[in-house]
């Protein structure tokens, strides 16, 4: 059969199995028609997927979390700019994006987040309900693991009513940045200066702030920009 005659092109992020496996000998459970990856898992997983689907793109999540998108019959140039990025996103050959959603702890009227899910070991800074954690290359530096934070109940409660389709894009741009620039872009808690992070998070789809908000003049805003691979 033609298709196991090729290599996975996720094959490098998994050297313990064969580059030709599919579905990690598990089809019966998963599926995998392009080797193309975005992850959202965590207790509010469900949700995110929730505030992804529009009327032209139909979003599923299979059980270990990662996401697959139908357009229904359309044409990707029928889509919207902010449709585009989510859709380019979920099929991107080059960055996998992994999404981790739940909610944050509050400790003394601070929030902060977990950034290891297994142990609750690093308790991370205090979030305003999304954060990007960072892009990383893989050792062929032909494609980047992007990673983020969401919690959507605070992302609401801070008024950033497209927050997650905001860190998702943001994830999706900054694994574009980092193979560009052959570097890895740091967490955003650890340095908001970062060139490349800011590049990404005005050149994700905006949070959409309202007016008077206390974030509407920080650095969390957002515009339509282009990246350029």
């Amino acid at each position: 059969m033609t298709g196991w005659l090729s290599v996975d092109p996720m094959s490098d992020k998994y050297p313990s199995l064969s580059p030709y496996a599919y579905c990690a000998w598990n089809p019966v459970k998963l599926v995998d028609p392009e080797g193309r990856e975005v992850y959202v898992t965590g207790d509010e997983a469900d949700r995110v997927v929730e505030q992804l689907q529009t009327g032209n793109m139909m979003i599923s999540r299979s059980v270990d979390g990662l996401l697959s998108v139908d357009i229904q019959g359309k044409d990707r140039n029928d889509l919207s700019v902010e449709e585009k990025l989510i859709y380019d996103a979920i099929n991107s050959k080059e960055v996998t994006v992994h999404v981790y959603a739940t909610k944050s702890a509050e400790i003394d009227g601070n929030h902060y987040f977990f950034t290891r899910e297994e142990d609750k070991l690093e308790l991370n800074k205090s979030t305003s309900g999304g954060s990007n954690l960072g892009s990383y290359l893989n050792h062929t530096g032909k494609k980047a693991d992007s990673y983020c934070f969401i919690d959507i109940d605070f992302l609401t409660k801070n008024g950033f009513d497209q927050g997650v389709a905001h860190e998702i894009s943001e994830c999706y741009l900054a694994g574009l940045l980092s193979i560009k620039n052959q570097q890895n872009i740091g967490p955003a808690l650890q340095g908001e200066s970062n060139p490349l992070l800011m590049q990404a998070h005005i050149s994700a789809i905006p949070e959409k702030v309202p007016v008077g908000s206390m974030y509407q003049f920080g650095v969390r805003f957002g515009g339509f920009g282009k990246i350029k691979k």
